[in-house]
């Protein structure tokens, strides 16, 4: 029985012709495509076959590096004039005793002098 790197040289003596030049000609093209192209061409070739040589010949899909765009701009609320203009909510979280958990949404209606704001 060869042995797996004699077995992969014959295998890269015997692929089909022109595969790098398909994949340098489709730069956005990844080994999935490069085996249809291949398999259009008349070569029996298995896919997983094509993504080792694909890996063997240090082709890949080159990525793009994403641009940092800036967020959105947050506006600052205006302050609350008068109660039941602003409401605050929250979860809480609490255990029992008998080590149960609860949770609890608190609902606490903001009123100017209340709020803290200036």
């Amino acid at each position: 029985m060869d042995s797996g790197r004699a077995a992969s040289s014959a295998v890269l003596e015997e692929a089909p012709p022109g595969r790098r030049e398909f994949a340098e000609a489709r730069p956005r093209i990844g080994y999935p495509r490069l085996h249809v192209l291949v398999r259009r061409e008349g070569w029996k070739v298995n896919i997983k076959r094509v993504y080792r040589l694909f890996k063997l010949e240090g082709l890949g899909v080159r990525t793009k590096k994403q641009k940092k765009r800036g967020s959105h701009l947050r506006l600052v609320p205006h302050p609350p004039m008068r109660a039941n203009e602003r409401w605050n909510m929250d979860f809480v979280q609490d255990s029992l005793m008998d080590d149960r958990k609860f949770r609890a949404l608190t609902v606490v209606a903001g009123s100017p002098a209340s709020s803290g704001t200036r």
